[in-house]
């Protein structure tokens, strides 16, 4: 009698993988998984850095027009006294970056952490074309340290955060340092609200209606906004997060807050410490990316240290290898960190005479 073809020698034969078979596979299917991941990463990021990027260009955008309906740049009124009334420069902006329901809710007679519920409800809101994706505090929001409006100290979870600042100028603890480097900085700008507040001007130097016919350095040489990504966080070289929020923070991060306005300093290269609370004897000194700012580290406000009322933001990415920066023409570049710090102190300038160059 003939076997049914189901039970021919040949089927049972070919009834399936052997585990050495299936090992090969997985192996294989595991190597390709390997290969792909760093590629899709890549490929998330440069879409992340290229978001970012066009970010700044919106910013630039915005700051142009303002300028043009008012003859002036929406630079940050500051003054020195706790509890004074501060408005920024980004809260100026808003209309310019379609945002204008925020703005027309944002009441400029009071504080900006006035608790009225409008005020409140503006001030809290993330605005997406302030935040770079790649920045890990897309979600956080940044407080209030005034013992004038908040006695109970730090209020924090308040602010929605922005990860791209105006930038002031140059700290005077950089002069050694620019001096080294082969730059002679001169012509200290005084602050009109404080006059113990004195630095080398960049394009937007709080407390003044600056123009832009301020910048004789010329707009393609002059760094109009900063990208001071992760703040409130402290974060380091490396991507490292410095201890935990309330405590461990900059001064600094809010959208609403002058305290976010970026002065720039030098850093040791592992973001440890800045030439302004104390300097350092020895050690790599870097221009930007080391840190996103000095740790107030649960210090009272106002600090009766160096920084006292003002912010101690620096500049600083989770890109790569740079950071991106939007010019006084408008336009947007992602500059190395390696740059040298003759050419990155020359381009905080507005009117040191520098001749930049390539950069």
């Amino acid at each position: 009698m003939l076997r049914p073809s189901s039970m021919t020698p040949y089927s049972r034969h070919r009834g399936g993988f052997t585990l050495i078979e299936l090992l090969v596979v997985i192996a294989i299917i595991a190597v390709l998984v390997a290969l792909l991941l760093p590629a899709v990463q890549q490929a998330r990021e440069a879409a992340r850095r290229s978001t970012c990027k066009n970010n700044l260009k919106q910013l630039g955008l915005a700051f142009h027009t303002f300028h043009d309906t008012y003859n002036h740049l929406a630079t940050s009124n500051r003054p020195p006294t706790a509890g004074a009334k501060r408005i920024a420069g980004l809260t100026r902006l808003l209309p310019y970056l379609d945002q204008a329901p925020i703005y027309n809710i944002y009441d400029q007679s009071r504080q900006w952490s006035d608790p009225n519920t409008n005020q409140r409800l503006a001030v809290s809101t993330q605005l997406p074309t302030l935040n770079c994706p790649s920045s890990a505090s897309a979600t956080k929001l940044d407080g209030d340290p005034d013992s004038a409006t908040t006695p109970g100290g730090y209020a924090a979870n308040m602010v929605g955060i922005t990860d791209y600042s105006p930038s002031k100028g140059v700290a005077q603890s950089v002069v050694p340092f620019a001096t080294a480097a082969g730059v002679t900085l001169s012509g200290l700008f005084t602050d009109p609200a404080d006059a113990t507040n004195q630095y080398y001007a960049g394009l937007l130097p709080q407390n003044v209606d600056a123009k832009l016919r301020d910048v004789t350095d010329g707009l393609t040489n002059t760094i109009a906004y900063v990208e001071s990504a992760g703040r409130p966080l402290v974060v380091r070289k490396g991507l490292k997060t410095i201890g935990s929020l309330p405590a461990d923070r900059v001064n600094g991060g809010g959208w609403c807050r002058p305290a976010s306005d970026v002065l720039a300093e030098v850093a040791l290269a592992d973001g440890t410490n800045l030439s302004g609370p104390g300097g350092f004897s020895s050690g790599t000194v870097v221009p930007f990316n080391a840190t996103n700012g000095f740790n107030l580290n649960g210090r009272p406000y106002p600090d009766t240290g160096y920084y006292k009322t003002q912010g101690s933001s620096q500049a600083f990415s989770y890109h790569t290898g740079g950071a991106h920066f939007l010019l006084g023409d408008g336009s947007v570049r992602f500059i190395s960190e390696n740059l040298s710090l003759k050419v990155w102190i020359s381009l905080l300038t507005r009117s040191n005479g520098e001749v930049v160059g390539e950069f």
